[in-house]
């Protein structure tokens, strides 16, 4: 799946997740490369995941709207 097939609400989701948790990790980081870092992070989460399923899911109910939550 590519990243353009994720709803904006699960692309956020991911994008504040890891951007917080790269922080956390490399706090002498540049924002550039964070952002860098998140990007591909997400690029390869959405690569793993299967399309059909993941549209299946998300017509099931708004899981837009109630992702799930990572323990920090």
């Amino acid at each position: 799946m590519k990243v353009e097939h994720l709803t904006p609400k699960h692309y956020q989701f991911l994008k504040d997740k890891y951007t917080h948790l790269y922080e956390l990790k490399m706090e002498w980081a540049v924002p550039e490369l964070i952002s860098s870092l998140v990007s591909d992070h997400i690029r390869r989460v959405a690569e793993e995941m299967d399309y059909s399923q993941y549209m299946r899911e998300i017509g099931k109910e708004d899981i837009a709207t109630a992702p799930i939550d990572i323990k920090n």
